[in-house]
């Protein structure tokens, strides 16, 4: 009943050991349901959150080393890269703007990439009090060389959308435009005040 991996017979065996008496029946069936549930997915809306971080990070982590392994470029300089090397110097704000980031996260991204060579920020010469982005002749070079790198990863997740979900681009692009409409934090307001029971349906 409890499965036959070594690793689930020594965990039943020391929990037995531990807890002389114990309901072995239960403990098959708690072992059982451990071992061949996904938490959090049994947890349904409940762990929305929790599981998008997941899922970020299990497409985020095996694409940062490949570019780490492949170019020693940052994953995360790759949208401000290509930003610059598509529409040329820009503010610090209207990059932001592009990216849909924060003033601080374009700043924190252009200070590493300043650091490494790939990014000049200089200021603007009708106002002062404004920075601009440019690409140095390394960064334009690492543009171009992340090319084939982008289309590796493009096919990658492709395929996966096709095997798994071939509806999730559109279906996240429906969930962006409601949060722009109406922000998450409304929302919360909203159910902290509706008399309406929100029932959730099972997952599948």
């Amino acid at each position: 009943m409890i499965g036959e991996t070594p690793a689930i017979r020594q965990v039943f065996s020391v929990c037995c050991s531990l807890r002389p008496g114990i309901d072995e029946e239960f403990l098959c069936k708690y072992l059982h349901f451990m071992t061949e549930t996904d938490y959090l997915q049994s947890m349904g809306v409940s762990a929305l959150g929790s599981r998008l971080r997941r899922l970020f990070e299990s497409l985020n982590g095996p694409v940062t080393d490949l570019y780490r392994r492949e170019f020693r470029f940052e994953q995360r300089w790759f949208g401000l890269t290509l930003l610059l090397s598509d529409e040329g110097p820009l503010s610090v704000r209207d990059a932001a703007q592009f990216l849909g980031a924060s003033h601080v996260s374009v700043l924190q991204i252009a200070k590493a990439m300043e650091t490494k060579g790939l990014l000049i920020k200089t200021k603007d010469t009708d106002d002062g009090r404004v920075s601009r982005l440019s690409l140095t002749d390394a960064g334009k070079d690492a543009a171009d060389a992340i090319g084939p790198i982008s289309a590796r990863v493009d096919r990658a997740a492709l395929a996966l959308l096709a095997e798994a979900a071939p509806d999730f681009i559109a279906n996240l692009t429906r969930l962006e435009n409601a949060l722009r409409e109406t922000p998450f934090s409304a929302r919360l307001d909203d159910a902290s005040e509706s008399k309406t029971e929100i029932k959730e349906k099972a997952p599948c």
